[in-house]
């Protein structure tokens, strides 16, 4: 991590999945572009909202984008409006992602890993997170400045696959793991802690 405020942070999308049993396990969100998140069983939902909760609050990066479906609109008041908010009009994944691609090949770059690398990503460039449970376009492609997460399978997308025990899978890597969950319940307990944080208008 990077302990100069001056300089971004290369990889502000790092966020827990869980744990091993000797291990944490980390995964960057912008390596795999979209990631789904499957599984019958109920708990299901606690992993993506867990996932969601990890990256809003995460200190890596000073001003995420991140929007989410209805499924997961109540966290909006949570945040300050540019952190986390429901998807509107304003949000048009396909959009930013072609205006991102555009950036890119205006500035000689080929994604946003080149970017990091050269240890110029200012807060501009920082990515823009999707949450949709059912896909409203095509996956997002890794290094985009785009990462999608979604409840629907998908080819293109890196795998977390929840069994009913607990358990979860990452693919394509074969890892298995005890992912972190966030109940309903503990969501709006911890959703009262953090609209207390806010500032006042």
């Amino acid at each position: 991590l990077i302990d100069d405020p001056s300089q971004a942070n290369p990889y502000p999308l790092l966020v827990v999945l869980g744990h091993t049993d000797d291990a944490t396990l980390i995964l960057n969100l912008e390596a795999a572009g979209t990631v789904a998140i499957v599984g019958d069983d109920p708990g299901t939902e606690e992993v993506l909202r867990a996932l969601v909760m990890e990256t809003a609050t995460s200190g890596l990066a000073s001003q995420l984008a991140i929007h989410v479906d209805e499924p997961l609109a109540d966290l909006e008041g949570a945040f300050e409006d540019f952190r986390l908010r429901a998807t509107d009009a304003r949000d048009d994944r396909t959009r930013i992602e072609a205006d991102v691609a555009a950036g890119l090949a205006d500035a000689g770059l080929d994604d946003t890993l080149q970017l990091r690398g050269d240890g110029d990503a200012a807060d501009l460039w920082l990515p823009y997170v999707y949450v949709e449970h059912s896909l409203r376009a095509a996956p997002s492609a890794p290094w985009s400045g785009v990462v999608t997460v979604t409840r629907q399978p998908a080819d293109a997308a890196w795998r977390l696959q929840v069994a009913a025990d607990g358990s979860a899978r990452l693919e394509p890597f074969g890892i298995d793991y005890l992912p972190q969950r966030l109940t309903a319940e503990h969501a709006e307990q911890l959703r009262g802690v953090l609209v207390t944080s806010l500032p006042p208008d």
